[in-house]
């Protein structure tokens, strides 16, 4: 009871305990919010500051690895561009040996793409390499004369581009070791001089051919004019250098008539002599006139061109330089003219195997 007579204050009231804290009979605490601690707090924030690090540093690692392959990249074109890359890119190649003329080859291609284009020939120990560069589109067809070993293959390499890849076209051509050599020479009054100079240096055209290990036959035509009675000696081949120049010392010589002398005439005998069917064959024609046309026979400048073409005869003119062009066509397109002063040197120099 209450002196002051007022009720007395009710207890405050516990919080129901849990049924299993009631089981158990133990006090439970309440629960800690750990992300909210200070420690959990200053750690999300080292990992954040981490994952940004790491984040700008694999950035930069990106760039600088974009930046070293574009690089590479860059210098592998550079360096494509400039040797795989520089080839021209061509289709159809024919590559062909002329039938009177071994040393010349005729080429034959078409650029679709502009760049260079890159041959090599060997024949033995002598090799030559040849490089054009084309800037557009084009049809090609051109000769290449160069000296050979006689009786060596004549290998040719031929580098181009296909496509992204460099390829390789190879050709191989024979040669003959020996050759059939026949000099044509006016025989009239004014021809004396070549005559002397075709005695004192055949002697030394033997010798150049020997030291390019070529051998060699000679046969003499000594030639007038077929309006004459008497117009022609022929003297047959002979391996024996002495023997020729002695039938050079004793070529019957002809009186010449008018202007004009028989040089198709002489042309078409030389044809009917008996050459060594392995053998290159080459004339020497030397005269300091014009020819008459046509021969006896009725044949053509065009005519005998083509006879010797058949029989594969490389043919040398020697004459005045206002003969030229009546001589330009017999000779085809491959065959000299020079004027009559260079004949000595010529023979001198062997001129036999190439231009």
């Amino acid at each position: 009871m209450s002196t002051s007579g007022d009720p007395d204050p009710s207890p405050p009231e516990a919080p129901p305990a849990s049924s299993a804290a009631m089981r158990s009979g133990v006090p439970q605490r309440p629960a800690a919010d750990m992300m909210a601690s200070g420690e959990m707090q200053a750690w999300l924030n080292r990992l954040q500051v981490e994952d940004r690090t790491i984040g700008v540093r694999n950035r930069y690692l990106a760039l600088a690895l974009g930046g070293g392959l574009l690089t590479l990249l860059v210098v592998f074109w550079i360096v494509y561009r400039a040797t795989i890359g520089a080839y021209a890119v061509i289709d159809g190649i024919e590559i062909s040996q002329h039938p009177a003329n071994q040393s010349r080859l005729e080429i034959k291609f078409r650029v679709l793409s502009p760049g260079m284009v890159y041959c090599r020939r060997t024949s033995g120990p002598i090799e030559a390499d040849l490089i054009d560069t084309f800037a557009e589109p084009c049809d090609v067809d051109r000769p290449w004369s160069w000296v050979y070993r006689p009786g060596e293959d004549i290998d040719v390499k031929f580098w181009y581009r296909r496509g992204l890849f460099r390829r390789l076209h190879e050709q191989t051509f024979t040669t003959a070791d020996r050759a059939d050599i026949v000099i044509l020479m006016d025989t009239t009054g004014s021809m004396s001089p070549s005559i002397d100079e075709l005695k004192k240096k055949c002697a030394t055209f033997s010798e150049q051919l020997r030291k390019q290990a070529l051998k060699h036959r000679f046969a003499l035509i000594g030639f007038g004019d077929t309006q004459e009675t008497s117009w022609i000696d022929r003297r047959d081949f002979t391996s024996d250098v002495d023997a020729f120049v002695r039938a050079v010392d004793e070529v019957r010589r002809f009186d010449g008539g008018d202007a004009p002398e028989s040089a198709l005439d002489a042309l078409e005998a030389a044809l009917q002599l008996p050459f060594d069917r392995g053998a290159i064959r080459q004339f020497y024609l030397v005269t300091d006139a014009t020819y008459h046309e046509p021969s006896r026979s009725g044949a053509t400048a065009e005519d005998v061109a083509t006879r010797l073409h058949e029989e594969k005869v490389l043919l040398w003119v020697f004459s005045k330089a206002r003969f030229k062009p009546d001589y330009m066509r017999l000779l085809g397109e491959a065959g000299r003219f020079r004027e009559i002063g260079h004949f000595g040197r010529v023979l001198s120099e062997g001129r036999v195997l190439g231009d």
